[in-house]
């Protein structure tokens, strides 16, 4: 799905890596995730990034008191896994980390799927000469794109018609982004502005979240992997939907509308024709994201991953 991109570059290495991971979330483990994570969050400390053999090593190094700890570049929400590989890399990793005798006392890896390949490698290359532990669960909706729209409910499918056509006949369109990313983050800020977040100060109008945003809208646009839909009417931006897409896998990030036309049901809206879009593109999984209650009529499971906390004897 990446288009008008020839030269292989590290990031590429590093996705790749993150696509062939059994049981990890590839696009927060890849390189634009967790390099807008720590642009938001931690950009005072210092990446500590190792291609293996057969996996890849990406943690941030910080100090915690006397201990200094290897941690995910996502610290937000743990959706990073800092180990990638097969299970013959969760050897390598081991190795490799132990060996850095000067670089940290305690490690977290997030992002793990209990019992997957990855998993059960670092329990047994770890278990013998590391303390071990397990830390917060990460969860987060999916959906296959496959045959999608047969397994929504009938009601949520007769909503969808009835609201798009009062939308469409109200006059809304909706229209995929174009221009560079800096006059596409402006609009989506501009919506946010008027969207029910705004007066709270949440969402995109957070300034961490924001700083975060404004660096992955970037980096996903730089490489072909921004995908984003803005809901118009009479010549104004209303709602806008924002995804990124690895392989051929897409997540979504956030949407949001003008209050003012909420019941035109914008963001109904623009889910239909950006799952229709998908699905007609040949991307087999939509990875909605965070679990919030509102996602589960529009996905197919919930899916859990864990910390491994690791702790050098």
């Amino acid at each position: 799905m990446n288009q008008g991109r020839t030269q292989y570059t590290p990031e590429d290495h590093w996705e790749s890596v993150a696509l062939a991971t059994e049981g990890v979330d590839p696009f927060c483990s890849a390189s634009d995730w967790c390099e807008a994570a720590r642009a938001a969050w931690a950009p005072h400390l210092r990446p500590w990034i190792r291609p293996l053999e057969h996996g890849y090593l990406a943690f941030l190094v910080e100090r915690s008191g006397l201990l200094r700890v290897l941690s995910p570049f996502d610290r937000m929400w743990g959706y990073s896994c800092p180990v990638l590989g097969t299970a013959a890399a969760a050897r390598e990793a081991a190795d490799e980390m132990l060996a850095e005798t000067q670089t940290w006392h305690l490690a977290l890896i997030t992002g793990l799927a209990r019992g997957s390949p990855l998993w059960n490698g670092l329990l047994a290359s770890f278990r013998d000469r590391c303390a071990l532990g397990v830390g917060e669960v990460q969860r987060r909706w999916q959906a296959s794109l496959d045959g999608y729209w047969d397994r929504r409910s009938r009601k949520l499918r007769h909503e969808l018609r009835r609201l798009g056509a009062r939308a469409e006949r109200a006059g809304v369109t909706v229209e995929r982004a174009d221009g560079d990313a800096a006059s596409i983050y402006a609009r989506i800020l501009d919506i946010e502005a008027r969207s029910w977040k705004g007066p709270a100060d949440t969402g995109l109008r957070n300034e961490e979240m924001r700083a975060f945003y404004r660096e992955l809208v970037k980096r996903l646009h730089a490489r072909d992997r921004l995908r984003v839909r803005f809901a118009r009417l009479q010549g104004e931006d209303i709602g806008y939907i924002a995804g990124g897409v690895i392989g051929d896998q897409y997540r979504g990030l956030q949407f949001s509308f003008d209050n003012r036309f909420r019941d035109l049901a914008p963001g109904n809206l623009m889910q239909r024709v950006e799952i229709d879009a998908l699905i007609e593109e040949g991307f087999t999984v939509y990875d909605l994201g965070i679990d919030l209650p509102y996602k589960a009529r529009w996905a197919d499971t919930c899916v859990e991953t864990t910390t491994l906390v690791i702790r050098r004897l």
